[in-house]
């Protein structure tokens, strides 16, 4: 009976036998398809979902920006408004990982929550280029098609608000 089952859907025993002996639903396994693989923009249910079409169980999910979000760095920019929004990455619905990013300039760009270091008294903010934020903002460059360049222009929002981008 199993031959018969592994015969005649190959692709499900597969699938199957493969996220649950190699643990596919890792982030390391996210990771890479943020990084290699294509992800489409779809818009469900009121929020903005990123689905990865190697498997479209991997998500990355756009929650609505309606946190009003107050430091210094943010107001280095014409307009002075910037909200905070979460970014889920999911594995079959469930989520895996939360991240937030930053709409600054009146929702012109959208970057990652800078992290936070003090050395000698002095706040120095920097983006990981090797953290779980900076792939996720090199997925949304890679695969946004509305050319507002509201993603790609980090190195702008970097050299404005003084923030380092770093290998850790």
């Amino acid at each position: 009976m199993i031959e018969f089952l592994i015969h005649k859907t190959p692709m499900f025993f597969f699938k199957w036998f493969h996220r649950s002996i190699f643990g596919k639903r890792n982030m390391v396994v996210f990771e890479k398809f943020l990084k290699y693989s294509k992800w489409k923009y779809m818009f469900v249910r009121g929020e903005d979902v990123w689905v990865c079409q190697d498997d479209l169980i991997y998500n990355v999910i756009v929650e609505d920006a309606t946190q009003e979000f107050k430091e210094l760095w943010v107001e280095k920019f014409p307009d002075k408004n910037a909200h905070k929004v979460s970014i889920v990455l999911t594995v079959n619905g469930n989520p895996v990982e939360q991240v937030y990013f930053i709409y600054v300039d009146g929702f012109r760009f959208c970057v990652p929550m800078p992290e936070q270091q003090v050395i000698n008294d002095k706040v120095h903010l920097f983006w990981d280029k090797n953290s779980i934020r900076f792939k996720v903002l090199e997925m949304f460059i890679k695969n946004d098609t509305s050319k507002t360049d509201r993603f790609s222009r980090y190195m702008e929002v970097a050299k404005r608000c003084d923030i380092s981008i770093t290998y850790i």
